[in-house]
């Protein structure tokens, strides 16, 4: 039964996360991590939290699983905790009341700086109630946290988000990376996005880098951040490189 697995789950801390490095592309420096979950107990973490959602426990497993990244990440030698760190939160937990205390009062205990930490809305859940989610992320960005839209391009829901939720960061989707250096269409719109984000002082992070072809059309193509297997696996911290 999903039920009691999700309990095993959470009950058992029977997940950890691994994370995965961000870098600049012009200085080759690293820029941040996305810490991502993983469990045995189901095929991938997208099943995890989707089973956690049919059961109402949604909240808990993702309480559970930012307390873990975060103590994680705290418990890093000094020199790999000097980054920005991306947590991966669904829409809904963003909204929660309880959630800005929940993780002021995480942070505070593990000296982490609110500065250091990337709120990246997880595009896997449907966005519901705009106004009150637009609320919450002001209220957070107030606070000192960035927020980011992931898989933008993917569909037409985080171009909405956009435009929406005013983010500090967008992370246009591995789509675009794929054969980069094989498509001009690909260039082309990752050229027009550029130019949004350089107007409106909004940080791109192209994802999804997998071939060394395409790592340097994006360097051509002046692409700021990068992320893919290419620059670096998801693997403990201390196993990433500072520079690429």
């Amino acid at each position: 039964m999903p039920e009691k697995k999700v309990k095993k789950l959470i009950e058992e801390q029977y997940f950890y996360h691994v994370f995965q490095p961000i870098y600049k592309l012009d200085s080759k420096e690293l820029f941040g991590y996305e810490a991502l979950f993983r469990t045995e107990l189901f095929d991938n973490p997208e099943l995890a939290f989707r089973a956690a959602k049919q059961t109402d426990m949604l909240f808990s497993l993702e309480f559970n699983s930012l307390q873990k990244a975060i103590v994680t990440f705290a418990k890093a030698s000094p020199k790999h905790k000097e980054g920005k760190l991306f947590l991966n939160v669904f829409p809904s937990t963003l909204a929660d009341e309880s959630f800005s205390n929940f993780l002021s009062k995480l942070l505070l205990d593990n000296k982490i700086d609110k500065n250091q930490i990337v709120l990246e809305i997880n595009e896997a859940e449907v966005i519901h109630d705009t106004i009150s989610l637009k609320s919450s992320i002001l209220e957070l960005k107030q606070q000192g946290y960035a927020i980011a839209i992931d898989d933008v391009g993917k569909g037409a829901a985080s171009l909405v988000a956009i435009i929406e939720l005013d983010p500090d960061i967008i992370k246009m989707d591995c789509y675009f990376s794929k054969d980069l250096s094989l498509s001009e269409p690909k260039q082309e719109m990752i050229k027009s996005v550029l130019t949004y984000c350089n107007n409106t002082e909004i940080a791109l992070i192209l994802e999804g880098i997998e071939e060394s072809q395409d790592y340097e059309l994006a360097k051509q193509l002046e692409v700021p951040n990068a992320q893919g297997y290419y620059l670096g696996k998801p693997s403990a911290l201390s196993e990433i490189d500072f520079t690429l």
